[in-house]
């Protein structure tokens, strides 16, 4: 058989991220990132293409306290930015779009203030889902203009439908 499958399986990543300042020009506040590595195994000969994804990636200030922020509309001066995405290994950008990423197959971002957001999705990734001989798919979190001066807490939960194919 040239296709074992498909297979699915859930997993889930969870990181606090506060970062360090951020003092590339045009940014401010803080950044941070952090990456976990899923490793499948196939038979022998065989390779991996991620076919769908779907779960949800959520995040909140950890540790917010009302006290520590001014009266004067908190939500308008203390922010930051949360992203999430699914890489292969494959080197990053693309020879085909500038700018853009071949190894992407999955990017999701969000404004967080002081409540939790949280971003459902369901995505067909079959085409850009195909891994590298190490089989190894990256799940990468991160926060940057981070004004809030407290970690976020950061997970994306989420079911990988996958299948292994003749190498």
């Amino acid at each position: 058989m040239n296709i074992l499958g498909p297979f699915s399986a859930s997993t889930n990543f969870a990181v606090d991220i506060l970062g360090t300042p951020d003092t590339r020009p045009g940014t401010w506040g803080d950044q941070g990132v952090a990456q976990n590595i899923t490793q499948f195994n196939p038979p022998s000969g065989y390779g991996t293409r991620i076919l769908r994804v779907y779960g949800d990636f959520i995040a909140w200030p950890k540790g917010f306290v009302p006290t520590q922020y001014p009266a004067t509309s908190p939500t308008e001066a203390y922010y930051a930015g949360v992203l999430w995405g699914l890489t292969t290994t494959a080197p990053g950008g693309s020879t085909r779009m500038v700018p853009g990423a071949d190894d992407c197959m999955i990017y999701l971002q969000q404004g967080v203030r002081l409540d939790p957001v949280r971003a459902p999705f369901d995505s067909d990734v079959h085409l850009g889902g195909l891994l590298q001989p190490d089989n190894k798919l990256v799940s990468t979190m991160a926060v940057w203009l981070n004004t809030l001066g407290i970690p976020l807490h950061l997970e994306a939960t989420f079911v990988c439908c996958y299948q292994w194919e003749k190498a």
